[in-house]
Formats: structure tokens, C-alpha cells, sequence
């Protein structure tokens, strides 16, 4: 038989008067036996805490001291048999580490555990749930994968954290394994993802599904320049397999015919937000369109006034900025509905042009059709002096029925 040291470290408080620790070994009893890859349970208690800070198991099996955790004067921790650990028996001993010094103190709390044979030395078939074929419901959809060796016996070992398990995806640019064994779909299509482990392999076949409109590769519901990119991306090689959503000719392979198909078929008129001829494509020159729809045209109004717009655009509208007069005023409106405050006493009583300019990402803009309304005092009223005048609000000519003068 033979004998190795691991260490795996606990704090505990320092409890009572300041002296050596004396440590016992509640479980498992000595001379327990264990297989690879199983999870051992181990108590350690105080009985006399002293001078105590940390408790620390040590064998060779594990390979040095393991990582501190609070705990009470008893401690209960898992310990992790590796996979592939050689089977013999490995003693364990249990030391304290001193609060005052930081030195770990010997004890006579030993045991030892006698490790069986691999089980996952001759593996004979891999399972690995969900079962194939998977179906991810869009791209960023991800699932967790459980995967279990299983030996002739029929023993059973979940591998999923082994470094010996290799993973390889057909199509990475379709699915994603993530290191702690998820499945990630990253672009609509159907790929194959093949594990392997110590000679035994198992396939699964995984499709990414999407919203259906063609071209939209990522399945965020628009044909963009995202999606071109994942079509770039591909340029030269062979489709994956008949269903591959990047072949958009269908001739098996992916082309810049694939790249200027997914073009044609753009949810957006622009489909690359920048380096636009670097793909072949030509930049966005049309602009939006604006109309204002308050107040109508022919309106008679008075004191401040709500001016409304509405405006469209084949990608996305930046922003709509009001005139009167050829001047802008207020601040350009970014959000729909796009409206603005005019106060309509600042300008002379009168005939006055409102229009509107909407512009998009692009830099294209264009100006709405004008609209023409008068400014008046209040319906009714009468003219008290020179049109367009101004005189103090608490003067006689800025009475509520005057109808052209401008009241400061």
C-alpha cells in the first residue's frame, strides 16, 4: 500500500483559552473505500479549540492544501476523488493552523481511504442529455448538457467537468459549448456537435431556429448587416448542410451570390451600418419623409400653440427639428411622436409658414410640406393701434379683445 498527502483548509474561529488544538476525525471511519470521481464527506471536530484558526486535511491523493472556508469548531466539507486517481490507499491526516503564528500544527487525527479501480478506465458508451436531435427556439436560446460515462457494469459517472471530455461543433459559427457544458445557439441553421471521451464518442444534432424572414440569420427579426457579417464570415466554404439559412442560393456553398441574395432581401434599406462598400453594397441615400399633422393648415391660432409631426424612414428616423418662418425653434425632438411648444405672441399677429425637417441616421433629411396659420389675439376682438406693436400688458391696448398688438 501506499501513502500520499492532500490538504484542503477550513477557518474556524478562534475559540477559548490559547492553547494547542486537539482535532478528531469524525467521518468517514478509517479504512473507508471510495471509486474515482466520487464525493467523500469528512467531519473534522475540534474537541480543544486553543490557538486554533484553520483545520487543513492533507494528502498526496489531492495534491497540497485546498482552499479555506469559514467554519464552526466542527467542520464538514466535500471531498472530490479525481477521475483517473490510481487506485492504493492514501492516508489522511488533519492539522490545525495556529491563529497566533500562522504555523500548521501536526495531530494525531489520521485515517486512511482506500481508492478502487477508475470506473471510467474502459468507458463503454456516452449519454448526454437533452437527447438528439435539440432544438434551440432562436440564436442566443442555450440549454444545459448533462453527460454521463457509462462503464460495462452499467456504472455511471456524470463527466461533464472532465478535462478528458473534447468537444468539437461542425459549424461553430451556428452553436457554441460553453466550458461549463451549455449549449448556446449563436445563428439559425442545423449543425453537429461530437463529444469524445477516452475513445467512446456520441453525436447531437442541433438546430437553431429563427423568426423565418430570409436572410435573418441571427433571428432578431430584421435582414441587417449583422447578419451579412455572419454571411461574410462564411465566404469560400462549404455550407454546413442543405438547411444552412447563409446558402441563400442553395448551390451548397457560400458566395458573395449569397452575400448580394442577402442584400436583395434586406428588412432594411441600409444593411451595414458602416464600411458600406466593403461590402459591396451602396450607401443609404433616401430620406425620410415628415408631415405636419397640428395644427392643419388655414388654422387661426393664439398664445402657445402644439405643434405635431410625424415622420418615417426605411432604417431609423434621428430626429425632427421645427421651423416657423425658415428659423428653428425649440430643440430637435429624437422620439415619436415628435412635437414641440411654439408660443405663437413671439412673432407679429399675422400669416406665418411652420414646416418641420426630419433627418435619419444617415445624414439624408428632407422638409415637410409648409404649413400656413394665422396668429390672432382672441376671436372677436378688435384692432387697438398699429399691427404688430407692443405695449405693456397692463396698458388699455393690450386689453383681452385687442387682436394685433404684442402684449409684453
Amino acid at each position: 500500500m501506499r501513502s500520499s498527502f492532500l490538504a484542503i483548509a477550513f477557518l474556524v474561529a478562534p475559540i477559548g483559552a490559547l492553547g494547542e488544538p486537539t482535532l478528531e476525525i469524525r467521518q468517514p471511519d478509517s479504512g473507508s473505500t471510495a471509486r474515482a470521481g466520487q464525493v467523500v464527506e469528512v467531519t473534522v471536530e475540534a474537541t480543544e479549540p486553543g490557538d486554533l484558526d484553520q483545520i487543513v486535511l492533507a494528502s498526496r491523493l489531492f495534491g497540497g492544501l485546498g482552499p479555506a472556508q469559514a467554519a464552526a469548531p466542527t467542520v464538514t466539507f466535500s471531498v472530490p476523488i479525481p477521475l483517473g486517481a490510481p487506485r492504493g490507499e492514501y492516508l489522511v491526516a488533519a492539522l490545525s493552523r495556529s491563529v497566533s503564528t500562522g504555523a500548521l500544527i501536526e495531530s494525531t487525527a489520521r485515517w486512511t481511504l482506500s481508492v478502487e479501480d477508475d470506473p471510467l478506465t474502459n468507458p463503454q458508451a456516452l449519454e448526454v442529455e437533452p437527447a438528439s436531435p435539440v432544438v434551440l427556439r432562436h440564436p442566443g436560446s442555450q440549454t444545459a448538457l448533462e453527460i454521463t460515462a457509462i462503464q460495462a457494469d452499467g456504472t455511471r459517472v456524470r463527466i461533464g467537468e472532465s478535462s478528458n471530455l473534447s468537444v468539437s461543433v461542425d459549424d461553430p459559427l451556428l452553436v457554441q459549448v460553453t466550458p461549463g457544458r451549455s449549449l448556446v445557439g449563436l445563428a439559425r441553421g442545423s449543425t453537429t456537435v461530437r463529444f469524445e471521451y477516452r475513445g467512446i464518442a456520441k453525436e447531437l444534432d442541433v438546430e437553431v431556429r429563427g423568426t423565418g424572414v430570409t436572410g435573418d440569420i441571427d433571428g432578431d427579426g430584421d435582414t441587417d448587416s449583422q447578419d451579412l457579417l455572419w454571411v461574410e464570415e462564411w465566404v469560400g466554404r462549404s455550407a454546413s448542410n442543405g438547411s444552412d439559412v447563409r446558402d441563400l442560393d442553395g448551390d451548397s456553398r457560400i458566395t458573395t451570390q449569397d452575400s448580394t441574395r442577402l442584400i436583395e432581401s434586406c428588412t432594411r434599406r441600409r444593411c451595414a451600418t458602416s464600411d458600406d462598400l466593403a461590402y459591396g453594397m451602396l450607401p443609404d441615400h433616401s430620406p425620410p419623409t415628415v408631415s405636419i399633422t397640428v395644427p392643419t393648415n388655414g388654422a387661426r391660432v393664439s398664445g402657445t400653440v402644439g405643434v405635431v409631426a410625424t415622420a418615417t424612414d426605411d432604417d431609423r428616423v434621428g430626429g425632427v427639428q421645427f421651423l416657423v418662418d425658415g428659423s428653428n425653434f425649440g430643440v430637435e425632438d429624437t422620439l415619436a411622436p415628435y412635437s414641440v411648444a411654439w408660443d405663437s405672441r413671439s412673432l407679429p399677429l399675422g400669416d406665418h409658414v411652420l414646416m418641420a425637417s426630419a433627418r435619419d441616421d444617415s445624414g439624408n433629411s428632407t422638409t415637410s410640406t409648409p404649413v400656413l396659420v394665422t396668429t390672432v389675439k382672441k376671436a372677436g376682438g378688435k384692432a387697438c393701434g398699429a399691427a404688430g406693436s407692443r405695449c405693456s400688458r397692463s396698458s388699455s391696448c393690450c386689453s383681452s379683445s385687442c387682436t394685433n398688438r404684442v402684449c409684453d
